[in-house]
């Protein structure tokens, strides 16, 4: 189940990323990037917060 969480972080940060590259080329605006970079960073703890709760053994 850990490596499901820590692929989910990744993809997290990642679609985050992709953000500033659509930043570059004038896709979206600075707005929206702060927009979807807090709610990566808000999904990013979710997920984090939701592995604490696990029992791995």
């Amino acid at each position: 189940m850990d490596s499901y969480l820590d692929t989910a972080v990744g993809s997290t940060f990642e679609v985050v990323s992709g953000c500033f590259r659509a930043l570059d080329e004038k896709y979206i605006d600075q707005a929206t990037l702060d927009m979807l970079y807090a709610e990566g960073e808000v999904l990013a703890k979710s997920i984090n917060a939701f592995r604490k709760t696990l029992r791995l053994d």
